[in-house]
């Protein structure tokens, strides 16, 4: 059998209604919506638990925008070492080391000068120009010595500065 083909009129065929909606989306985005930006460095989102709070904000439309960015609490940041007092949790068994898919985790095992302990990471240093925070090293770890904080401004001028050593990688459990 033969199959009928439709024959379209000329402004079907050019699309020249939906061309003439796209562009009025985007001139109603371009000259009525405003705007919303931080200037970063002067204005940060500070998130506390869940919440964030806004230091300086322009406008109400800028305010509804905010409103909508939340971090949920399983939010992946920054890495931490959890410590007990003045001993850390970490034992060195390098299971976040072995699991970390990036090799952005370096540690240097040592023996421990606490006898509770067999050894302890004389170099524990996480790269994080490499770490792609999927957050495997925090479910490996035996010990529960690593975590992932809501810290999300990672600034640096150089690479260097984002290899976090083990004194800034350590926070004190309360």
């Amino acid at each position: 059998m033969a199959e009928l083909k439709k024959k379209y009129t000329l402004k079907e065929a050019v699309y020249l209604i939906e061309i003439l909606r796209g562009l009025g989306v985007t001139i109603k985005h371009f000259f009525v919506r405003k705007k919303f930006a931080l200037n970063y460095p002067e204005e940060k989102l500070t998130i506390k638990g869940n919440t964030q709070e806004v230091m300086k904000v322009m406008d109400k439309d800028a305010q509804q925008l905010v409103d909508r960015i939340e971090v949920t609490m399983n939010f992946r940041g920054k890495h931490a070492l959890l410590v007990d007092g003045d001993l850390g949790r970490c034992v060195a068994c390098k299971m976040c080391e072995t699991v970390c898919p990036f090799f952005a985790i370096y540690i240097e095992p040592e023996e421990s000068p606490d006898p509770r302990k067999e050894r302890s990471p004389k170099i524990f240093e996480v790269d994080l120009t490499r770490c792609a925070y999927c957050g495997y090293c925090v479910e490996a770890c035996p010990e529960n010595a690593i975590t992932m904080t809501s810290f999300y401004s990672l600034v640096a001028r150089q690479r260097p500065e984002l290899a976090i050593q083990r004194k800034e990688l350590r926070k004190v459990i309360q």
